[in-house]
């Protein structure tokens, strides 16, 4: 399903997928409605506000909001889908992302500390993984002797609690 609002530099587009489960699709449906009445509302209010100071609808800044898909995993017991979302409004851009992960047995939305209890793990398990496997797999070698910042303090900063939470 592909909802689009064009008018000239300003767009708002918003895509998802019908699978035919009925709580799933309602799910996906009333998310992406939302998200695009969202953004059709704040292309509004700009309008609106940019019009107050005077500026003429010629002069408008440029809006564009995309949502889109990508491939998603499905089994026979979940749905797990990742909606990348851009957002610019003149200047430089802002990426975003959407996860909804579907439990098909129980007809429900799976949350991370759901999954995390089910697995007897946490955040501090998998972050600790994360550091390990980033200052220490081959993989990332080239990284570590890289002439800009300090790497292993890149790494402690970037997998903190905090900085995953945002």
């Amino acid at each position: 399903v592909v909802l689009e609002d064009k008018d000239g530099e300003r767009e708002v587009t918003v895509e998802y997928p019908y699978f035919g489960h009925e709580k799933l699709d309602q799910l996906i449906e009333e998310e992406m409605e939302s998200t695009f009445k969202g953004q059709i509302d704040s292309l509004e209010k700009l309008r609106q506000e940019l019009s107050s100071d005077g500026f003429e609808d010629e002069n408008f800044t440029k809006y564009f909001f995309n949502r889109t898909m990508e491939e998603p995993i499905i089994t026979d017991e979940v749905v797990s889908i990742y909606f990348r979302d851009y957002l610019n409004t003149g200047g430089q851009g802002v990426m975003g992302s959407v996860p909804i992960n579907f439990d098909l047995k129980k007809e429900r939305v799976l949350t991370l500390e759901e999954v995390l209890k089910e697995h007897g793990t946490s955040l501090d398990i998998i972050a600790e993984a994360m550091r390990e496997k980033l200052m220490t797999d081959e993989r990332f070698a080239q990284y570590r002797h890289d002439a800009v910042g300090d790497y292993a303090s890149g790494v402690a900063e970037e997998t903190s609690l905090e900085e995953m939470e945002r």
